[in-house]
């Protein structure tokens, strides 16, 4: 009879210990937006008591350069999640409801693409965006990340096509429906559920991305995530303005992850138990 009591006090324990390994960097670098560099450098850290100052803040918001790469950082997630599902949606269902000549080398060029390490394609990449003068550009970012996210976003939504009943297709066929209309008044509405799964990961994955942009861009074309190096030199690390930079990356993406958390299961699950 004790046992359970003393599991379940185990298992809060364990959690809770989880959380913290988890949550020490986020609070870590939230405190040290608000510490002057000399706090910020102590060793062993300060992680109490420390000057609170609003400096870092108000140098980031006051800059011109940072609220260029902001606007860099939405253009890039909000085009690259458009392309996706105008792209993704049709190929899934493609794939997941017709039969047609060469399915199994798209299939394989899919799977190819999304095993394959970015940095081995990003090289060519790089000189076919220079030759045609595309360099520092957001259009060849947004591009390079609709083919890299396009894999995982269609086999999400393949999965979403497959566990709706093929029968209402049928009977939408019987009335006299065409492919496109099909698509369009039946799977659509069926399919939100996988949409807003595939948006909600395409955003937060073009929004986080560093690779891509710090190979494509160099000042016009450069979004937040590079913009955070110029804190780091050779001489010094700028810790107080490089946590606020990275707070305002972060905590957007946290706050939107809550508020999306329910629909990121939901989808996530209906995709996989009726796949």
């Amino acid at each position: 009879m004790k046992a359970r009591p003393i599991s379940k006090v185990l298992a809060y324990l364990l959690l809770v210990f989880i959380s913290v390994i988890v949550l020490f960097p986020v609070l870590y670098t939230l405190s040290t937006a608000f510490k002057t560099n000399a706090d910020a450098e102590h060793f062993p850290p300060k992680l109490f008591k420390f000057d609170v100052t609003s400096e870092n803040i108000k140098y980031l918001m006051g800059s011109e350069e940072f609220w260029a790469a902001a606007k860099v950082s939405l253009s890039i997630a909000v085009f690259t999640t458009i392309s996706v599902l105008i792209v993704a949606t049709p190929l899934a269902y493609s794939l997941a409801r017709t039969k047609f000549f060469g399915k199994r080398l798209a299939v394989l060029l899919i799977t190819l693409v999304q095993v394959t390490p970015a940095i081995v394609l990003l090289v060519p990449m790089f000189a076919l965006v220079s030759r045609f003068g595309l360099y520092d550009k957001i259009l060849p970012q947004v591009l390079i990340l609709t083919a890299l996210i396009l894999p995982f976003g269609t086999w999400i939504l393949v999965a979403f096509i497959k566990s709706i009943p093929f029968e209402l297709e049928e009977a939408a066929f019987v009335d006299g429906a065409s492919r496109l209309q099909v698509i369009w008044h039946v799977i659509r509405p069926l399919l939100m559920p996988g949409i807003t799964t595939v948006s909600i990961f395409t955003l937060i994955g073009a929004w986080n991305e560093f690779l891509v942009p710090v190979i494509m861009s160099e000042s016009k074309a450069k979004p937040v995530t590079v913009f955070i190096t110029r804190f780091i030199t050779e001489k010094n690390i700028d810790y107080g303005l490089l946590a606020t930079a990275c707070a305002f990356l972060f905590v957007p993406v946290l706050m939107f992850t809550v508020f999306a958390k329910k629909y990121i299961v939901e989808g996530l699950l209906v995709g996989s138990v009726k796949g």
